[in-house]
């Protein structure tokens, strides 16, 4: 089932085929196992700006490094989007 895969595997999953994935928060290794084999070239983090957490700064200089684009966008369950 879905909530096994989710909960125990990778949580990687293709939205459009060969241009959208979508995943939880991987490591810093994962996430470049991903941008290299699915050829990634923008990295979108939900989260916001964290900087200073160790996997908020892992996950940005892993993408910088590869060369993909790094967008940070703070959206919650609770509140309203950022306008910006």
């Amino acid at each position: 089932p879905e909530v096994f895969r989710v909960t125990l595997g990778p949580n990687f999953h293709t939205v459009i085929d060969q241009r959208f994935y979508r995943a939880a928060q991987p490591s810093g290794a994962t996430l470049e196992n991903y941008i290299r084999a699915y050829g990634i070239h923008t990295v979108i983090n939900l989260r916001g700006p964290n900087h200073g957490e160790d996997w908020f700064d892992e996950e940005e200089q892993v993408a910088r490094r590869l060369g993909a684009c790094f967008v940070t966008v703070n959206i919650s369950a609770s509140d309203k989007p950022q306008e910006e």
